[in-house]
């Protein structure tokens, strides 16, 4: 860098090109500021839904869990209509898909 690439020099012998210069700085890392104060603003929203959807998913899981439950309980009953073995058929299949979902398969 020459001695005559100084900031001073260029204030000295253009102070109006000089003031422009700074002065665009200035707007450029006032720009700059106000998007990552966008960005930062934005990544916490983000964060917030995400805690939001994790615990969504967590009651939906449980809700699974005790579907699951309320089968396991249901050992011993023995269909004696054909309504009641098709409603036998539909619970196995809640059941199973539900087993599914809880280990993560789907």
């Amino acid at each position: 860098m020459s001695k005559w690439d100084s900031d001073a020099v260029h204030a000295a012998l253009d102070p109006c090109g000089y003031v422009i210069k700074q002065k665009d700085k200035e707007i450029e890392r006032l720009r700059k500021n106000q998007i990552t104060g966008e960005v930062i603003g934005r990544v916490a929203d983000l964060h917030a839904e995400i805690r939001e959807l994790k615990a969504e998913n967590e009651q939906m899981r449980q809700a699974l869990r005790d579907v699951y439950e309320v089968w396991a309980g249901s050992d011993g009953f023995i269909p004696v209509t054909a309504s009641e073995a098709y409603q036998q058929r539909l619970i196995l299949k809640m059941r199973d898909y539900a087993s599914t979902v809880l280990r993560g398969e789907v």
